[in-house]
């Protein structure tokens, strides 16, 4: 790893960052009580995830994978790294997209301070329509 002084001022887009909101900063310590460290957006998308399926699995009351998924889409996600967020046709989640810079670590409050954020971009504009994706899930 590079470390946090040689990234300094390097900017990046995330959708996630475990110090973002207070339901983030909550859910970040469960997760790093277990884990050690903070989780990445991969590791909080993945739970995400599985919540929103298994949240789905219960309201549609089926194991059923096409009425899951169909229920999955007709239900906005809303967890501790979502709020109200709905999926496109595509199945991509159309989340906000954050741009970031790294601190040098003479700023950071503490161990995993990390960003600043920058600016946030609204899902519908950081990413294409479903309809321009290719994906030939998308009906018109």
């Amino acid at each position: 790893a590079l470390g946090q002084d040689v990234c300094a001022g390097l900017v990046l887009t995330n959708s996630f960052y475990w110090d973002l909101s207070p339901k983030t900063r909550a859910w970040t310590a469960r997760f790093a009580a277990r884990m050690g460290q903070p989780p990445t957006m991969t590791q909080a998308a993945n739970y995400s995830a599985a919540l929103h399926c298994m949240r789905a699995v219960k309201a549609s009351g089926t194991l059923d994978a096409d009425t899951v998924a169909k229920q999955m889409h007709r239900m906005p996600v809303n967890d501790f790294y979502h709020d109200n967020v709905a999926m496109g046709s595509n199945g991509q989640l159309l989340d906000t997209m954050h741009i970031w810079r790294v601190k040098p670590k003479a700023q950071a409050k503490h161990k995993w301070d990390f960003y600043d954020r920058v600016a946030s971009i609204p899902g519908h504009e950081a990413f294409p329509p479903p309809a321009d994706s290719g994906c030939p899930l998308v009906t018109p």
